[in-house]
């Protein structure tokens, strides 16, 4: 109906009128042939028209097959055509951990959330779980300690008497964050069939996403008493870094911009001094590395080539704080 006369089917050239023969339990990959082209002058038009309705035709997708070249995947979209990952239009926004644009959801860009802390759990490793070395267990009920301990060691092969801290890692990992239990099935044996009966078994939660529930649904003074288990904490999902994960991919001459910021001024003058930029990337940032190389060349000139520009303002000290408010001043001159 759209004038489209052949196809491709799992790599083979066929026409759209001819049978065409599936097997209904495979995948496969068919194209369809908007044009050929032999590369030549005047054909620019043909190109542009042909790719446009290719585009439009597959959602902003085309393949390019070129003679002894193979196959090449493009997307119109800021997408990768392969897994289809997609990410919006990287914006100086979006690099910035003040902005909801840019800023890891989790920790709304601060690096850090309060959290329930494993060494407030665990303070003494020296201690068994049957000694109490889970401290909510400690001052919870006994009785529903003991057949809890009872039934980690039955399923989970974790001895009580053990001290914590020469558990294995994996045990201690199935105390603290939980692990499913092995489920079996059990038949009836009233019944002649003996058909098996759904999967019976208990989760076993662990101790720090039980506390989280709990916290997130108890109300105030079950919160107020679980506080004492929190702690600030490194957010698990940007690793402190407070970006979103689409601004954490991006790479500058290969370095993540977490490995620009994570090392310490003095190495990073070197670096941002041999960084070279093509004549289109000079065009867009070269104003802005030439005042984050005299930023960064004041700063190690006054003597606190030791910071890294992760550095948290709260974490320095008048002095510290007073030389980079002067570079900041330099380099909006």
């Amino acid at each position: 109906e759209r004038g489209f006369t052949r196809a491709r089917v799992d790599g083979q050239f066929v026409a759209i009128d001819d049978e065409i023969v599936l097997e209904r339990r495979k995948n496969h990959s068919i194209d369809v042939l908007v044009d050929r082209l032999i590369v030549k002058s005047g054909i620019e038009r043909r190109l542009t028209d042909s790719l446009e309705l290719a585009l439009k035709l597959a959602d902003d997708v085309v393949v390019i097959n070129t003679l002894g070249g193979g196959d090449r995947l493009f997307s119109r979209k800021m997408a990768c055509p392969t897994c289809g990952i997609s990410i919006p239009e990287m914006t100086p926004r979006a690099f910035s951990f003040n902005s909801p644009h840019g800023a890891c959801a989790e920790c709304q860009g601060l690096g850090a959330v309060y959290d329930i802390d494993p060494a407030r759990i665990v303070p003494d490793e020296s201690l068994s779980l049957a000694q109490g070395a889970v401290r909510p267990w400690a001052v919870g009920d006994s009785g529903l300690v003991g057949e809890m301990l009872a039934g980690l060691e039955r399923t989970f092969g974790i001895d009580p008497t053990v001290p914590f801290g020469k558990l294995p890692k994996k045990q201690r990992d199935i105390v603290l964050h939980g692990a499913p239990t092995r489920r079996t099935s059990r038949t009836s044996t009233a019944r002649k069939d003996r058909t098996p009966r759904e999967p019976f078994g208990v989760d076993f939660e662990g101790v720090i996403p039980n506390l989280r529930r709990r916290f997130s649904e108890g109300a105030w003074p079950e919160q107020e008493a679980l506080e004492p288990f929190r702690a600030l904490q490194t957010c698990a999902s940007c690793g402190g870094h407070r970006l979103k994960p689409e601004s954490r991919a991006v790479r500058v001459k290969g370095r993540r911009l977490s490995d620009y910021v994570g090392v310490p001024l003095s190495d990073l003058q070197p670096v941002l001094e041999t960084l070279e930029l093509s004549e289109r990337e000079h065009l867009i940032a070269g104003r802005v590395m030439k005042e984050v190389r005299e930023r960064v060349r004041f700063l190690n000139d006054v003597g606190v080539g030791y910071l890294t520009l992760g550095r948290g303002a709260a974490t320095l000290s008048g002095g510290e704080g007073q030389r980079i408010r002067l570079a900041t001043q330099i380099g909006s001159t």
